[in-house]
């Protein structure tokens, strides 16, 4: 089989290797890590040398990395008490401080263990200093001294000073609306208190209060997820263009979201969704009257996946939001939803769940895009195999059938030269105009026969007149010199289809060095 065509370009955005996010607009190439966003813009550039002119080429030149502080700062930052602002989360988290909670009430929401001083929201452990033997600050951080180890890491023993929303954003998402050239950013937020943990001892003066702590302190933990909007005809590249928005309060991380045209779909990865219809500041303003919200009992999974969507959308902004997640009840199946406005609360529910006959869909390790009436999933079964299938979904006058079955067995991703020591991971998929199908993935490991697979980015093409997948191509290799022959952790890498509809946007990481760089880059099938 032929390989797979050669990468269109290839780069290491200014982002570290964690959350790998690329998201392709009409005139930007927006980059994501778990708290960076740094953005990109195509210029043709022509240099001059001894030699005469070099032909004109396509590059990448990095126009600024957004703060993300400055954006999201009206939704937590301190405030007037007297004059507070209407989006501020943390005017619903003011508490009366009180050391001495009664026991049989620790939800009380009157009280709190730690205060949450809307004038003054930040933890401020970070910044305090044991003072030396005059009495004047030292270089000793309170925070450093006399640690605790949790999993291995060292952990302040001491109090957080506030339990007001003093951490955003992180686990930032992008998505893009091509229909109004839309960018929207997307992350958690939440205080540094955190609900107790399955089989930790209950905290006291000595132990570490961000791991497990007593109920009533147990009680104040909060989560956020925070979404901003670049507003049309405005310059996404300045803080200043978007309007945030505390989306929901739910004590959960891993934020997801879906976009088509006016239509937002919330999510945690493991948790309930938010359903915004026509109004996404299509018209100016912040978001419209929210469609819908649902748990688990309600969409049949507790795990979802909002599911890409690049199709045309119509004058009045209405479209479809699939979403898929396994089942409750048999988790080797997949549900299929659709968040629609004028659906029954914003939700239309499958018809029948989808048989994979594999573990599956796990949202943390799954891909998924919507093109020509096909949902198209790439996924980690519960082996770590990569598997690719597609499933026909109809929607009709509102109604949603699903059958049961992909249209075709799933198909295996493996490394051709050994399918059992040569890992893969990172799972994602797109879909061209033309129907050509794009897989990426990460790969690493040590050959049977000794070779090492040092970690790298890879792509399969299979094109829309060809029955198979063409053999991989790499993205980006390892750097000469590197050691790193393991998959390093990362939470996903996710890419998009750029707005010409052929050219697929990919991220992922290499092996640098011993540790691992990002690399985003596109191929044209």
């Amino acid at each position: 089989m032929a390989n797979s065509p050669s990468p269109r370009i290839a780069f290491s955005p200014a982002i570290q290797a964690l959350d790998i996010q690329v998201v392709a607009g009409k005139s930007y190439v927006f980059t994501a890590c778990a708290g960076t966003v740094a953005i990109y813009k195509w210029g043709d550039i022509r240099m001059g040398g001894e030699g005469g002119i070099i032909p004109k080429g396509e590059h990448l030149v990095l126009v600024k990395t957004l703060d993300l502080q400055q954006i999201f700062i009206p939704l937590f930052g301190p405030d007037d008490p007297t004059h507070p602002r209407p989006h501020n989360v943390n005017v619903s988290l003011a508490q009366a401080w009180n050391w001495r909670p009664d026991p049989n009430h620790p939800n009380d929401p009157r009280l709190g263990v730690i205060p949450c001083f809307v004038e003054d929201p930040f933890d401020w452990r970070g910044n305090l200093f044991e003072p030396d033997a005059k009495g004047n600050p030292s270089s000793k951080r309170w925070t450093d001294q006399n640690p605790v180890s949790v999993g291995g890491d060292k952990k302040s023993r001491y109090l957080p000073t506030s339990s007001c929303i003093c951490d955003a954003p992180y686990d930032v998402r992008l998505a893009y609306d091509g229909t109004r050239d839309i960018y929207f950013i997307g992350g958690a937020a939440r205080n540094h208190l955190w609900r107790n943990l399955p089989g930790c001892p209950n905290a006291s003066a000595t132990t570490n209060p961000d791991e497990t702590h007593h109920p009533a302190v147990a009680a104040q933990a909060k989560r956020y997820v925070f979404l901003a909007v670049s507003r049309p005809g405005a310059d996404p590249t300045l803080e200043t263009s978007y309007d945030p928005l505390a989306v929901n309060d739910e004590y959960g991380d891993w934020p997801l979201l879906g976009v088509h045209g006016d239509n937002v779909l919330v999510t945690h990865a493991w948790g309930s969704a938010s359903f915004y219809g026509p109004g996404v500041l299509a018209k100016g303003g912040i978001f419209g009257k929210m469609s819908g919200a649902w748990d688990g009992a309600t969409m049949g999974s507790d795990a979802i996946l909002p599911v890409r969507d690049h199709s045309p959308v119509g004058s009045d902004g209405r479209a479809p939001v699939f979403f898929i997640g396994r089942s409750r009840t048999d988790d080797t199946r997949m549900v299929v939803n659709a968040a629609f406005e004028g659906a029954p609360n914003g939700l239309i529910k499958g018809s029948a769940t989808v048989s994979l006959g594999f573990v599956g869909v796990d949202p943390s390790s799954t891909d998924a895009v919507f093109h020509d009436g096909f949902i198209h999933v790439f996924t980690s079964d519960k082996t770590g195999s990569l598997q690719y299938f597609k499933v026909k979904v109809y929607l009709d006058n509102g109604k949603l059938t699903v059958p049961q079955m992909p249209v075709s067995p799933p198909l295996e991703i493996y490394d051709p030269f050994d399918a059992i020591t040569v890992k893969l991971d990172s799972p994602c998929v797109e879909v061209t105009n033309n129907g050509d199908v794009v897989l990426s993935y990460r790969a690493a490991g040590v050959r049977q026969h000794k070779s090492q697979v040092l970690l790298e980015t890879r792509y399969q093409v299979l094109y829309h007149h060809e029955s198979a997948f063409r053999d991989y191509a790499v993205l980006r290799a390892a750097d000469p010199g590197s050691t790193l022959a393991t998959l390093k952790g990362i939470d996903f890498a996710k890419g998009w289809l750029d707005p010409d509809g052929l050219t697929v946007w990919i991220a992922g990481s290499y092996a640098s060095g011993t540790d691992q760089k990002a690399v985003v880059g596109a191929v044209k099938p």
